[in-house]
């Protein structure tokens, strides 16, 4: 249900931009396929940190061809995902906690204002309904799998950044959940963390219903906090688990647009 949810609140905005998942798509070889592909691959980290993406390797890897492959490579590229050294090509990331600290303090920046902005307008009641209208938060952490929590939290999040009015900031929590995504799942696969975060998202909620303006800033507020002080645990864990290609257990993400 939230997949579904996503994929209606994102067609139209998805396709303004460009991009897709390709899931499903009869012709997997098309260039906004490959990129899609590879996209979600890199979002996960399952390649080894620093390793050299071999256009060859990955041409077989996704049964494409060089000049599509290329065209994704440097779209990855352009959003960061990937790294590239000239005359060598490109390389995977090692996952970094200070570049995910930038993200998480770029997106509360932006969260923070959107919530102000959103809450001061004439429409704010509907702002508020639109929360509630989106967003299911009110399940059991111990009994949700790790992939649906991480979802309704970046549903949650990109909902907060449309009450900005500014698509440009729209736009900056959708990298900034892509960037993040395998760090939140790391973080949600650790039992006690994941109450934490999912009573913290639901008090969110909950206050953004109200246009508690001022609760909703300290709760996001208390959220980066805690997250900051676990990112270099949360780093190390997945460098490792990239290095080995076990990645994180789960379902696949196929359920609603990678953007």
């Amino acid at each position: 249900m939230i997949g579904r949810g996503r994929n209606r609140n994102e067609n139209t905005s998805n396709a303004s931009r460009g991009d897709s998942t390709g899931v499903g798509h009869s012709n997997g070889k098309s260039p906004n396929s490959v990129y899609c592909r590879l996209k979600k691959m890199l979002i996960h980290y399952e390649f080894r940190p620093g390793q050299q993406l071999h256009i060859a390797d990955l041409v077989e890897m996704l049964s494409t061809s060089t000049t599509p492959l290329r065209e994704a490579l440097m779209r990855l590229y352009a959003e960061r995902l990937v790294t590239a050294t000239p005359n060598k090509g490109f390389f995977a990331k090692t996952l970094s906690s200070m570049e995910m600290k930038a993200w998480y303090e770029a997106a509360f920046l932006v969260l923070v204002y959107s919530i102000r902005h959103g809450a001061g307008l004439d429409r704010s009641d509907k702002t508020a309904r639109s929360i509630s209208g989106s967003l299911n938060l009110g399940f059991n952490a111990r009994n949700t799998a790790v992939e649906e929590i991480c979802i309704a939290i970046e549903l949650l999040y990109e909902e907060i950044s449309r009450w900005s009015d500014n698509q440009v900031m729209v736009d900056h929590i959708r990298d900034f959940n892509a960037h993040s995504r395998f760090v939140r799942m790391l973080d949600l696969e650790i039992p006690e963390n994941s109450e934490i975060i999912v009573t913290d998202m639901r008090e969110l909620s909950m206050a953004l219903r109200v246009l508690d303006v001022e609760t909703a800033i300290a709760n996001l507020d208390r959220q980066l906090k805690k997250k900051l002080e676990r990112l270099n645990h949360l780093a190390k864990e997945g460098n490792v688990r990239s290095l080995s290609f076990t990645g994180i257990q789960r379902r696949s993400f196929d359920g609603y647009t990678v953007i």
